[in-house]
């Protein structure tokens, strides 16, 4: 897809990634007491924050909040195929 702009890239860049979701966001760090479904129900409710106030404002989110909603989205639905 990238045609002869491929040869500009270095190497290790020239093909996409083949890591999947669960290696590249296997776990987030949750606390013991936390139970998993409220863990989960946290995560949630962070990426709907990020959504909603990008709707809310038209504004892309800054690149700390971008890589947080795609970790959070990998690790509540990509993880487990859950996308179906």
């Amino acid at each position: 897809m990238l045609g002869d702009y491929r040869e500009k890239l270095k190497p290790s860049m020239q093909r996409y990634p083949l890591v999947k979701p669960k290696e590249a966001f296997c776990s987030l760090p949750k606390k013991k007491s936390e139970k998993e479904s409220e863990f989960k129900k946290k995560l949630l409710d962070e990426l709907d924050a990020i959504a909603s106030n990008v709707k809310k404002t038209g504004k892309i989110p800054a690149l700390q909040k971008r890589w947080d909603a795609a970790q959070y989205d990998c690790f509540l639905f990509a993880r487990n195929d859950q996308y179906k």
